[in-house]
């Protein structure tokens, strides 16, 4: 078994004790948390630790826990960068609406104004303008 997928088993098993006590005490247990992310540690390897952020996200909000966890994995991974193509796409739609969970409208324009600049050609900006357009006049008007 590759390490990567070694990585994805240990944090699929550590990731259901961490969902059943959110949902039991909306909390997360810092030492199983600590743990998954000792992973990251644990490995020298850039695009393993880009992506067990991704993993974390992922889990994150596959499992309902804060928002707040997802994005701060996603902005992690976005620092090591290398993800193109629907992935890349993928990644910064992430983070632009959790931005916007978050009520963080400039960190929200911000990637979505990436996703513009990077991906210029798609069906969908009609879609993207609309809510670019909205993060801009609520960044706008909560600095009034």
């Amino acid at each position: 078994m590759k390490r990567l997928q070694k990585f994805i088993l240990i944090l699929t098993c550590l990731c259901a004790p961490l969902a059943a006590q959110a949902q039991t005490t909306g909390t997360i247990s810092g030492r199983v948390l600590d743990a998954v992310l000792a992973l990251i540690d644990n490995t020298d390897d850039p695009v393993t630790q880009r992506d067990l952020h991704r993993l974390i996200a992922r889990a994150g909000m596959f499992f309902n826990f804060p928002p707040e966890l997802a994005l701060k994995h996603l902005l992690a991974a976005d620092e090591f960068g290398g993800l193109e193509g629907t992935l890349g796409a993928d990644q910064l739609v992430q983070i632009g609406e959790l931005a916007i969970d978050q009520r963080q409208p400039e960190l929200s324009a911000h990637y979505y104004e990436r996703l513009r600049e990077e991906y210029p050609v798609t069906l969908l900006w009609a879609c993207f303008d609309e809510k670019y357009n909205r993060c801009r006049a609520f960044a706008f008007a909560s600095h009034r």
